[in-house]
């Protein structure tokens, strides 16, 4: 190998070890400072659902807290997130994970003006619609978890973040959310 192949691995190797070893930027809080569930979402009353145990497997090893809970016709999957993490994957990916066909990928407006990232997804008896943003406690939002991931590894949003996943039964062929 040449000195300037070398001399370049070196140099992006060193460039790049702050960032994987989550030294640059990279804010937690302690995981002991969790607030707590909230006991309403969106006018709906949240009643705390038990999770399965493949999900009380993933919940045990997550770097924060998550929870299942029924409001009003949907069901919300929340997390609250002590620290940046690859163990945030995007809900999508978890239900492709369960054997769903994703469909219409989006970012999607609510009737608030907040902007959600929104996918269909069905299998032999459920067609559902699924949507999910992360919050930082200044307000900002995001609607893609890497994006989320290396905003927080680099500094640039402190935590503790929620990631919030709310998932609607489709009855019929209509939108239940508008797209952008």
């Amino acid at each position: 190998m040449s000195r300037r192949l070398t001399f370049f691995i070196a140099c992006c190797i060193a460039i790049s070890a702050p960032i994987w070893n989550g030294a640059y930027g990279a804010h937690s809080v302690d995981p002991d400072s969790f607030p707590g569930w909230p006991t309403s979402i969106e006018g709906h009353t949240l009643s705390e659902r038990p999770f399965a145990e493949l999900e009380a497997q993933f919940a045990r090893d997550f770097p924060g807290r998550v929870a299942r809970f029924s409001g009003g016709d949907d069901e919300w999957i929340l997390r609250w997130i002590a620290e940046p993490t690859r163990r945030l994957h995007s809900t999508s990916d978890c239900y492709r994970g369960l054997g769903f066909l994703i469909d219409n990928e989006r970012i999607a407006i609510d009737e608030q003006g907040r902007r959600w990232g929104a996918f269909d997804a069905t299998n032999k008896t459920e067609r559902l619609l699924v949507r999910e943003r992360i919050t930082a406690p200044n307000g900002a939002a995001w609607t893609d978890n890497s994006a989320w991931y290396w905003a927080a590894v680099t500094g640039h949003t402190q935590g503790p973040w929620w990631a919030t996943t709310r998932v609607s039964w489709r009855t019929d062929g209509t939108p239940l959310l508008g797209s952008d």
